[in-house]
């Protein structure tokens, strides 16, 4: 796992309790090859934290991106 993974999955299990079950059902989708997306960003809408923390880090200075991104589906294409 890389560093940033590492963080990542740490800063995650830090939020404060929410829909725990969506967070597992993320980890699971961003495993299958087959998941869109849009599919793991309409899991990710579930927890108010965990949607505000992927689009924190897809708009921080790591993404580079150029313009804001407010939705999940941009965020998750972003983060990868």
């Amino acid at each position: 796992m890389s560093v940033l993974t590492e963080r990542f999955v740490e800063q995650a299990l830090a939020l404060p309790l929410g829909d725990r079950g969506a967070l597992m059902r993320v980890a699971s989708l961003c495993s299958d090859p087959e998941a869109t997306p849009s599919e793991i960003a309409l899991e990710a809408a579930r927890d108010e934290a965990f949607s505000a923390l992927l689009l924190k880090i897809a708009n921080s200075t790591w993404s580079a991106s150029r313009r804001p991104i407010a939705d999940l589906t941009h965020a998750v294409i972003r983060i990868g």
